[in-house]
This record gives structure tokens, sequence and C-alpha cells, in this order.
């Protein structure tokens, strides 16, 4: 037994210890054994609270004394040693590990370990085989062969099922990490021979990790990751200089669970405790890059699931049956690495990714398309609520995101498309928004209940304050805001149309006949009405109080000469406004001289007979319409005579619902800026309420 003079503390232990067939020749300073065997020794380990081993300082060097011997054994020649055969059979080593906030004891026992044809003499090669088991479970053995100068190495070494249980202490003191089972298993062929051409280790073989379940201590214990498992077949692993290559990973039955509470903290990112500050701050070392490349990643049964607690509704959803792969991963810039997985969502969705990235920097190159297709519009309740302030009833929805990114710009296309869409009840809270969302919904549902949009998004991804979940947020609420500020010109700009023109139709002063361009705009107008049934048309009623009523009582007098002349065409009568009829006209509404000072007025102005002529028979024209009897009313029927023209031929002629098309009340105005009146179309939805 050995123990620690100090504490009296016992650091070694064996049963025996033998050696046999000593053969001695102090003439020829050879020492030949042939062989050396220690049975069932015992080591105790303690690693200190300060990280300090217990067997650190058992030994004392006089490195004065060390130096005189060294000089002394230049001096002599060294005598030759070989072994046959060292064995060390069924050695044990406890670990007791004080460093950690609850100490842990570790086991490695069952250790056997055979070394053959061992000789201290240079360029000598020697075998040797091992076998232990760590932790009463998994087993780690290696042979192979090793020549110690110049120091070359070749053999293998295999592990079986090594519990990954016992690294929850480790990781606990840094996270809230607990692995409560894993195996963990490889077989690897590795040599070693220092080299200034190629790569001094050299391993390759494969890694095999079963049954492994990792769950969050900060969260009641609750899983968020788990496999069952995960083979790297083979790989090649070479060190001094450092690259990793794997031919491909297996990936079967995972699962993740990523979780956002209350305060909006995803679990991930709660993991980690927070790290004591450190007075001396270490200068950074620069790493050499760590070259990695995995020609396939195989995904199979994979799943997902993510929950969000911050909303005022609970969101929960579950993406499962997942399967694909991913090609060409690497750690080398410009590299790219394809990638096409598709899955299900819930009970009836499904997901595709499909598409390529610059593994090593996404933000170089980006070309993905992400496909959702038959969501349960009711599980994204919590987030309807939240931005729009209303649960969803049912419907489904469909997505078709596609991200394209080169140097850092940023431009997205992305599909929406709703299926029968039914709103919930009205959500009332302090972070919840209101918008007019059953509105937007009627204006955009075409007459199979489906809301198609296409939403582009650009940004730049390098600019510090570039979230893209924000950029979606906001293009959405202005999609929103145009549609309820002008629902014409958005409904126009989906279709193709020109939206803003068809705000209103308009009408020569004085007249409510529809003119052919105004008949093509009604008729893109009932197109439009037909693939958006819940979309109701009011027409303004509407008359120019200046031009209107000037056109109006022109009409009047025309009529007043047709009368007198007998001639039934307007544009004959307007011809036959001559001087001799407009002075009966204006004597059979007016009795007084006023034509008489116009007569001495314009002939001061114009001493030319024919100039004269002109004038004068312009200003009766004028003189003559302004005297015409005209009531409010006039121009007001006029105006609904307008409204009803327009209603008339869309139920009539283009074929809609009656009690989708009304007229309003009567508006009066006095801003005509050309040769029409505009009657204003406004866009009523069912359910505007919402």
């Amino acid at each position: 037994m050995l123990a620690k003079k100090s504490t009296n503390e016992q650091l070694l232990a064996w049963q025996d210890f033998t050696i046999r067939g000593v053969q001695l020749s102090t003439a020829k300073k050879e020492l030949f054994i042939t062989d050396v065997a220690l049975n069932k020794m015992l080591v105790n380990i303690v690693r200190q609270n300060s990280g300090m081993l217990n067997v650190a300082d058992i030994v004392e060097v006089n490195k004065s004394k060390k130096k005189r011997e060294d000089k002394k054994a230049k001096s002599t020649e060294p005598y030759s040693v070989k072994v046959a055969q060292i064995e060390l059979n069924d050695a044990q080593i406890r670990v007791l590990d004080k460093s950690l906030t609850q100490a842990r004891k570790h086991a490695v026992d069952k250790i056997n370990i055979k070394v053959n044809d061992f000789d201290i003499k240079k360029r000598s090669w020697l075998s040797y085989k091992a076998s232990m088991r760590l932790n009463r479970s998994g087993i780690l053995k290696a042979r192979g062969k090793l020549r110690h100068t110049p120091l070359k190495q070749s053999g293998e070494i295999s592990a079986q099922k090594i519990a990954l249980k016992a690294l929850t202490p480790y990781l606990q003191e840094q996270s809230f990490i607990s692995v409560d089972d894993g195996r963990l298993s490889f077989k690897v062929k590795e040599s070693y021979l220092p080299s200034k051409r190629y790569p001094d280790l050299r391993m390759h073989g494969e890694v095999v990790l079963n049954s492994l379940f990792v769950s969050d201590t900060n969260d009641a214990n609750s899983s968020f990751f788990s496999l069952n498992e995960l083979r790297v077949k083979p790989f090649t692993l070479e060190l001094f200089p450092n690259r990793l290559y794997v031919d491909a990973v297996d990936i079967d039955s995972f699962y993740v669970a990523a979780k956002i509470d209350e305060n909006k903290s995803l679990n991930f990112a709660q993991l980690m405790k927070e790290k004591k500050s450190e007075t001396t701050q270490k200068p950074e070392q620069k790493l050499e890059p760590f070259a990695v490349k995995i020609a396939k990643v195989n995904v199979k049964n994979g799943s997902a699931e993510f929950r969000d607690f911050s909303l005022p509704i609970k969101f929960k959803t579950n993406i499962h049956d997942l399967n694909g792969a991913l090609y060409a991963l690497s750690s080398s810039p410009g590299d790219t690495t394809y990638i096409d997985i598709s899955g299900e969502v819930d009970k009836y969705g499904s997901t595709k990714l499909k598409g390529s990235v610059d593994s090593f920097n996404p933000k170089e190159y980006t070309d993905m398309r992400f496909d959702f297709k038959n969501l349960d519009l009711h599980a994204m309740s919590g987030y309807s609520a939240s931005f729009t302030g209303y649960e969803i009833e049912s419907g489904k929805l469909y997505l078709d995101l596609g991200y394209n990114i080169l140097h850092a710009k940023l431009n997205a296309t992305n599909n929406i498309m709703i299926k029968k869409i039914k709103l919930g009840r009205e959500i009332e809270g302090e972070n919840v928004n209101h918008l007019p969302l059953g509105f937007v919904i009627g204006l955009l549902e075409d007459n199979e209940g489906i809301i198609d949009i296409d939403m582009p998004i650009e940004g730049n991804v390098d600019e510090p304050d570039f979230k893209y979940g924000a950029l979606v947020l906001k293009t959405v609420g202005n999609l929103i805001a145009k549609a309820v500020a002008s629902p014409f010109k958005f409904l126009g700009s989906m279709m193709g149309l020109d939206g803003e023109a068809l705000e209103f139709i308009a009408f020569e002063f004085g007249k409510n006949d529809i003119t052919p361009p105004q008949r093509e705009k009604l008729d893109k107008i009932a197109k439009l009405m037909r693939k958006r049934p819940k979309i109701t048309l009011t027409i303004n009623a509407v008359y120019d109080e200046r031009d209107d009523k000037k056109a109006v009582k022109l009409q009047k007098l025309v009529a007043m000469v047709m009368k007198k002349s007998g001639d039934e065409n307007a544009k004959s009568a307007k011809n036959a406004l001559n001087i001799d009829v407009l002075e009966d006209v204006y004597a059979q509404l007016r009795d007084d001289g006023a034509l008489d000072v116009l007569k001495t007025k314009l002939h001061k102005e114009y001493e030319n007979e024919d100039a004269f002529n002109r004038a004068y028979q312009n200003a009766l024209i004028e003189l003559c319409t302004q005297i015409q009897p005209l009531e409010k009313r006039e121009l007001e029927s006029l105006a609904k005579a307008r409204a009803k023209k327009i209603q008339t031929y869309l139920i009539e002629e283009k074929s809609l619902a009656t009690k989708r098309v009304v007229t309003a009340d009567v508006i009066k105005q006095n801003d005509a800026d050309d040769k029409t009146v505009h009657l204003g179309l406004n866009i009523v939805v069912e359910s505007s309420d919402k």
C-alpha cells in the first residue's frame, strides 16, 4: 500500500506484484525480464476544490541533484532493458471530484493492460492491448503497436455504450442542462507520426450515439432534445493540421422542443448560467480554423415542438415526420450546402424546406424556399390575437416563402394563401393591437373563400437593427393600412388593374349617361366584385353646384329654342341660337332694359359690325343661360339619376346581386377640375366591424 505521508491518505494498493524470468548481465549491460505482472491494483484519486489532484505533490524533485545525476549518466553507457510481457490485471481507479458543487464519484474498473516486447532501445516496437469499464457500464478497448523513439504509433480504439449521464454534474456547473440518458459507441483506427508534410494524427472510423435524452433543469426537468440514434459513418479526423471529413451522418428520430415563456424568453437562451465576472481578462487566442466537411446528413423521423406562452392565447405547434437530407456541409467559405427536407405539421399540415446556402456564411449566399401547406389557422389564434385583436375560429393557411440573400442583401418573396378563414371572439389586453382584420378578409377573400397575397420583402441583414420578424410585421401592417385607406387601389394592384381609376365614375356636366370609357371601368368593377363576394359597392350621388348648374341651364335654354323652332335635334337647336331667337327668349323670361345696356357697352368695344354681332350673340347665350329657372331638387335628381344608372347597369347588365350595389345620399361639390363630375365608389365589407 502507498499512502500520502502528510495525511496518511491511501493512494495506491495492490494484491501482488510479480517479476519473473529476470536475466541480468553486468558485463554486457543487459537486463531481460520474461514477465512483469501487477494484479488487482487500486488507485484513489481526489480532485480538490481548487482543482488540484491529491497525487500532484507526492514526489519532490531535487533539481540540483538531478542535474548532477544527468551529468554522471552521460559518462556511463546505459543498460539494454527488455521485458517480454508487462501485465496490469483487474485494476481499478476510484475518483472523488470535490471541485463540483456536489462532490461526485467515478469508477474505472476491470482495467486490463498487456504490453509485449518492451525495449528501451531506439526504433524498437512494442504491442499493446487494453480494456476497461467506465462507471460500471461502458467498455473501452484499445490495441496496437508503438515505437517510442522516434515516436510512431498505430492501433484501434473502440467504445461500447459509454453512459453520458456522468457528464451532467460538469454541465450543470455552467448550465441548466441535464443529460438523462445516452450511450456513446465508436470504433476508430488511428495512427500518429510527426510530419512536416502530412497531419501528425489520423483517425478513421464510425461513431454511434444512442438513446440521448437532454432536459432543462430550469423548467421542471422538461425534455428539450432527444434522439434515438445518431450514426457517423465513416469519418476521417486529422490533427496538426486540423481537418474533419465525414462521409455520412444518419439522424434517426430526433426531437427538439422550443418554448417562449410569459416574459418572451426563449428556453435555449436561458440554458447557460451567468458567468462570474473575472478581475483579469485573458488575452484572446487566435485559433487555427478547423476545416470540416460532411458529405451528407440524412434525417429520419424528426420532430420539433414550438410553444409561445407570451401571447394572449397560448400557441403550440408540432412538426413531425421530418425526413430528408442535407448535402455538402462545410466550414470553408464559399462552399454551398444543399437542403431537401419535408415533414408534417400538427394533424393535417405539411412542410418542405429546399434550397442552397453558404454553410460558412449564410449572409453571403442563401437561396431557400419554405413551403407550408394546410396549416390549421385556429392554432395561430395566439398570434392573430396579439397582432389584430381577434381569435381565428377556423381556416387553413398555405405559405410559400422564398429567401434569397446575396452579399447580405435580402429579397424575400412570400406568397400567402388563406382558405375559408373565420374570425372568433375579440381579445382585449394591454399589449393587444386592434386592426380591422374582418374588413381586410372580406376585401381579399374571393368567391371560393380564398385569400391570395404576394408580399415581397427587402432588407440588408448586415444592418445592426435588422430583424426579419419585425420587418414582416411592419409589411403586414402596411398592407392592412393600404387596404383600409384605399380599398380599390389595393385590390386593383392585386388584380393588375388601375385601382385608383376605379374609385369613381365620371359624368359630363349636366348629363347622366354612362360613356363607353366609364362602362369599361364598371365592367372591371363587376369582374372584381364577382371575385370578392363579401364586397358591397356604395355609389355616391354627386352633382357640381357650379358646372352642373350651368350645364343644366344651358340644356333648358336649348329646350326653349327647340320648342320655338320645332327642331327636335339638340345640335341643330344650338346652331339656331341666333340673336333674334335669344332676344325673344330673354324677353319671355325678363322684362327690363338689360339688353339695351349690353348693346351700348359692346358697341363701344367693337366698331366692326361682324365682331359686335359675335360678341353680342355669345353674351346673349350666357345671359339667357343664367336666367333659366333651376331649383336645387333638379340638381339632386340629376345626382340620383347618375347613381341609379350605375346601379342599374351593374345589376341588370352585369348580373350583380341587388343588395351588393346600393346608392348613398346626395353630395354637393364645388371642386370639379375637368369636364366631368366624379361619382365616388366606396367598398363596404361584410362584418366590417372586425
